[in-house]
């Protein structure tokens, strides 16, 4: 008889497992990780999460600028991101400059504004842009998906007056960047070649997001709308 471990019935040969309660049941052998597997598996785990934790937020805000061209800004970045938008304008190889965004809401403060895409093209015409360079293309009104409605506004706009323009560049918050390169891209398909650029806030460090509140919403968040768009397509 082979020896075998005590309180452990031997297997009869060719025997694969014990079945019951009318084949019902199956007893079969099962492989758990040791103390040394469970330690290994929780370093991996630590890795991976340490990895995720750094590289997370540079994927999201991915910065990938033509400096030439135009200059596509979503219309409802901030007053500190709008000083941004100027400055990038300013410095880069751009012809014009195209603002998009939907309705604003009534009882906001800036609805005098209408839409989203006025408002920047306000803004940006106070920091010294050139009005007759700046085109608003608004969005219709969207209670969900209104950076696609906005994107969808701006390829119609496109494919009707943007004929001629090779470069563009995309320009928004941070960790939306990359959402929105993926929307605004699908739909302007090959119409233009176009780049984007995320904008570094100050609300938080980019570098240490998981140290704020505001860092820890803004990412997460991110990511789930990103997962969301990867997966719907939208």
């Amino acid at each position: 008889m082979e020896p075998h471990e005590i309180g452990i019935p031997p297997t009869p040969r060719g025997r694969v497992a014990e079945r019951g309660l009318r084949g019902m049941l199956v007893r079969r052998l099962l492989w758990v990780p040791s103390l040394r597997g469970l330690l290994l598996l929780f370093l991996v785990l630590c890795l991976g999460l340490m990895v995720f934790v750094r590289g997370i937020h540079p994927f999201l805000a991915i910065h990938r600028p033509h400096n030439r061209g135009v200059l596509i800004v979503e219309g409802w970045l901030s007053d500190e991101d709008s000083e941004q938008v100027a400055e990038l304008y300013q410095r880069g190889q751009y012809v014009a400059l195209l603002t998009t965004g939907g309705p604003i809401h009534a009882l906001s403060r800036r609805a005098a504004h209408g839409t989203y895409a006025q408002l920047s093209a306000n803004q940006l015409a106070k920091l010294g842009i050139t009005p007759e360079e700046i085109f608003v293309i608004p969005a219709p009104q969207a209670d969900r998906d209104r950076t696609l409605a906005a994107a969808r506004a701006l390829g119609i706009w496109w494919a009707a007056e943007g004929a001629g323009w090779a470069y563009a560049d995309l320009v928004t918050a941070g960790p939306h960047a990359r959402r929105s390169w993926i929307l605004y891209r699908s739909v302007l398909d090959e119409q233009v070649d176009l780049g984007v650029v995320g904008l570094q806030g100050r609300s938080y460090d980019a570098a240490q997001w998981w140290k704020t509140s505001a860092g820890f919403r803004t990412v997460f968040a991110e990511v789930i709308a990103y997962a969301y768009v990867k997966v719907t397509g939208y």
